[in-house]
């Protein structure tokens, strides 16, 4: 069972992990069996990485320097096609704006340095006019093979964050996170690649006043038959200390 724990660095220098369990969640007392041989750790800081002082080589240098070989980033669908491509599927489509974004992985690729890319954002075409965290009536797989194609490098997915909380999820929801998200994000990133691994979840450490625990949202997941290579769980503390 493989593991990739990622730092993300927020403003307030709060840090926080992210980790990736490959294959069987196990609620419990944990066992020396089932220990990862190859755990990997990186880092998460999209704002530092696309808008950061100096240049984008410099702040990968920085990166270099630091011995970094896994980033977790985030593919806005929401700023990447704020305008419905006329084939969602093509990446080339004139309405998918890349920009920053391609900018910043083909840099990634370029110094050696993996990226665990999340898939998050609604585009207003595609929800109804609301806002990002609104989940979208379809479109998000389309989306997903489109990014695979772009970015064929890229192996390691996960789909959209802390959908178990109003604040990144509206309506909170486990059953449509899987048939609106999860899964058909799950069948083209597999479609587009057979070396792409999904991750789902990426629940949030505990229950708010917005949203459900991550047990009751794995459980909705299950029971919604959900499609995934791993589950992602962002275990934060719950202080400083």
């Amino acid at each position: 069972m493989g593991t990739v724990t990622v730092v993300n660095m927020f403003k307030r220098h709060r840090l926080v992990l992210t980790t990736l369990l490959a294959g069987v969640i196990a609620v419990g007392a944990a066992s020396p069996a089932l220990a990862s041989h190859d755990a990997q750790f990186g880092v998460q800081d999209d704002a530092w990485l696309m808008y950061g002082p100096g240049t984008l080589d410099q702040r990968l240098g920085t990166l270099d320097t630091l011995g970094v070989k896994v980033m977790r980033f985030t593919l806005r669908w929401d700023q990447i096609a704020a305008k419905k491509p006329l084939n969602q599927r093509n990446p080339n489509d004139a309405n998918y704006n890349w920009g920053a974004f391609e900018e910043t992985l083909a840099g990634l690729h370029q110094h050696g340095i993996a990226a665990l890319v999340t898939l998050y954002g609604s585009p207003k075409w595609a929800n109804g006019g609301h806002a990002p965290n609104y989940l979208p009536k379809a479109g998000f797989g389309n989306f997903a093979y489109a990014a695979a194609k772009e970015f064929p490098w890229v192996h390691m997915w996960t789909v959209w964050n802390e959908p178990n909380l109003g604040t990144f999820s509206r309506p909170v929801s486990s059953s449509l996170y899987v048939k609106q998200l999860l899964n058909p994000a799950w069948s083209n990133l597999h479609l587009a690649s057979k070396a792409n691994k999904v991750a789902g979840g990426v629940t949030s450490p505990r229950r708010t006043s917005s949203g459900i625990s991550p047990l009751t949202f794995m459980q909705g997941m299950a029971a919604a038959h959900a499609h995934l290579d791993a589950y992602a769980q962002n275990p934060y503390p719950g202080s400083p200390r």
